[in-house]
């Protein structure tokens, strides 16, 4: 008996784990197997899968396609000695990640690779794409997917949707692109798509350096605003949840994606409220450390 295994890979902020979640929601009785990579020491994103139903593995503080290689091995190792089996399993790439290579990766007995799903954002692809950081990293994703969830959609206007339809035909002509919205697609997406073997993996990413704090006291959320405002551009992503003292009893989700940042409340703290808070960029060019202090200096 084989498992299907499916690697959901996008770069930063692109909506991975709204879609994993939507995915969880409506799995229609399958078992899962959930791995979780996260590039920073803290995995928030294995904090953000709702479903506690089904086995979430996390894999933290690197890169699973080049760092975490051989926890990725073993981790399937681990997959492998459950009782029952899982009857799907699904890696959720940290968005720096090469998807494909992950893919390449996990082609060991039992596993079947089913399908590589690259999640893009519809309003910063073009930009990200273009970027001489990271625009190859992006494309790289794209030319190597089964299937480009286009996501986010509804954040554009429908000429300049057909721009970013355009942008992807002429960087990724083979790229096969289903649109969407907060991550809503049809399970059945998952399989079916990918033929055994290995592939191209191409040269390796480019080079991201991740900081992370952990913190208890409690921010203040104008400072904390005013704080994020202040913030420069070379933050390419930041994520993590934070502990306000205007609504205490509520964990408040932080996500900074590009130039676009949220503050939203989220679930309850099911435990002691710590602030938790994840800042990546590409190496080299800002302090990160200290602008997690900043953050934390917001009392």
């Amino acid at each position: 008996m084989d498992i299907p295994l499916s690697v959901i890979g996008g770069y930063l902020g692109a909506g991975k784990t709204a879609l994993l979640n939507h995915l969880l929601r409506n799995k229609e009785g399958r078992r899962y197997a959930v791995l979780v990579n996260d590039f920073g020491s803290l995995n928030i994103d294995a904090g953000l899968i709702e479903s506690q139903q089904d086995n979430v593995i996390r894999l933290d503080n690197g890169c699973l396609c080049c760092t975490l290689v051989t926890g990725l091995a073993d981790t399937l190792n681990k997959v492998r000695q459950m009782e029952p089996w899982p009857e799907h399993v699904v890696i959720e790439a940290s968005g720096v990640a090469d998807p494909i290579r992950i893919g390449h990766y996990a082609y060991v007995a039992p596993f079947r690779p089913e399908a590589v799903l690259v999640v893009a954002d519809a309003e910063t692809l073009r930009e990200k794409g273009e970027s001489r950081f990271v625009g190859e990293a992006v494309i790289r994703q794209l030319r190597g997917a089964d299937l480009v969830l286009l996501n986010k959609v509804d954040l554009l206007a429908p000429a300049e949707l057909e721009l970013v339809h355009a942008w992807i035909l002429q960087k990724a002509p083979e790229a096969r692109v289903v649109e969407t919205r907060f991550g809503q697609i049809s399970p059945s997406l998952l399989h079916g798509h990918r033929s055994p073997g290995p592939h191209d993996l191409g040269p390796d990413h480019a080079v991201h350096s991740s900081w992370s704090l952990q913190w208890s006291h409690p921010l203040d959320r104008q400072a904390v605003e005013n704080c994020l405002r202040s913030w420069p551009e070379a933050v390419i992503r930041a994520k993590g949840f934070l502990f306000l003292k205007d609504d205490p009893g509520r964990r408040y989700l932080l996500q900074r994606v590009g130039k676009r940042t949220s503050l939203t409340p989220d679930r309850a703290w099911t435990q002691a409220a710590v602030n938790e808070v994840v800042v990546i960029a590409l190496l080299e060019q800002l302090d990160g450390a200290r602008l997690l202090e900043q953050l934390k200096d917001c009392r």
